[in-house]
């Protein structure tokens, strides 16, 4: 793992969620869940073992269960990654290779100031030798495999 990375599970760029009971989410981080019961119970049990609760949206999840199916590495989700400007906490980071993915939604991008604080972001990581590939989640909602070949590609390179 790179220096200055670790994979506690919080968020982006500011400071470590808050949840009613501190540290319950840690707690059920790694708690052993109840297998599921009944007919489907063999079908489901792979897939609720992939339940990661640092995913902060849905498209994050989509492309999580994609790189699963298509036997893709599984990255960190949500890792830490120490900076001298703070910590940052991409959405998906690949430590040995130093690639970061993120998925990106419109709704983070809602004002100028987002979208220049973003930039700012991307450069600081690629300063520190990290390499980003970026999708957008109507992307991973609509054309999976146009994702996974952009993740495979920067994996590979």
């Amino acid at each position: 793992m790179p220096p200055g990375c670790s994979s506690p599970h919080t968020s982006r760029t500011r400071a470590a969620p808050t949840s009613p009971v501190p540290g319950s989410w840690r707690r059920h981080a790694n708690r052993s869940w109840p297998r599921p019961a009944g007919r489907h119970s063999a079908r489901l049990t792979p897939t609720v073992a992939l339940v990661v609760p640092a995913r902060e949206s849905p498209a994050e999840s989509l492309t999580a269960g994609h790189l699963q199916l298509a036997g893709l590495p599984t990255p960190l989700f949500q890792a830490q990654i120490y900076t001298p400007h703070g910590t940052i906490y991409p959405d998906f980071l690949w430590p040995d290779l130093m690639l970061i993915g993120e998925c990106d939604g419109a709704v983070q991008y809602s004002d100028q100031q987002s979208i220049v604080a973003e930039k700012e972001r991307e450069q600081l990581l690629r300063d520190l030798g990290y390499r980003i590939v970026r999708w957008l989640a109507k992307e991973i909602m609509t054309r999976p495999d146009l994702v996974l070949a952009r993740i495979e590609r920067a994996l590979l390179s």
